[in-house]
């Protein structure tokens, strides 16, 4: 079975990228560019992995991955955080908010799939 994977990112030329690059490597690619659209996916979608930018339009992506570590039915989903803040204090936050990857944009397409397939535990 395919993993299914949410991409939450603002940018539509990132969401198309991306979602071909991932799609190639046989995963199922659902995508939202805000807050709420990413929580309607969660809860409809169920996804395997969710790639989570900061900076969305109505919506901080340190607050989305806080409330999907206090939901019940998503505190153990992985979630890899993609994004432009580079600050050690935004990786900081990330991390401690339970990320269980933080990757720099720009990024190569097989680092990012690298960090998913650790994630999903596949070898």
């Amino acid at each position: 079975m395919r993993a299914k994977i949410l991409i939450v990112d603002d940018e539509e030329l990132f969401l198309d990228s991306l979602g071909e690059a991932l799609s190639n490597n046989e995963y199922k690619i659902f995508k939202a560019s805000r807050g709420k659209d990413a929580i309607d996916g969660f809860k409809k979608l169920k996804p395997d992995v969710v790639i989570l930018d900061v900076r969305l339009p109505d919506a901080n992506g340190f607050e989305i991955l806080g409330w999907l570590r206090q939901h019940p039915d998503f505190g153990k989903l992985p979630i890899v955080m993609v994004t432009a803040e580079t600050e050690a204090e935004d990786v900081l936050q990330g991390l401690r908010g339970g990320a269980d990857g933080y990757i720099f944009k720009p990024f190569q397409a097989e680092a990012l799939i690298q960090c998913i397939r650790k994630v999903l535990n596949i070898s």
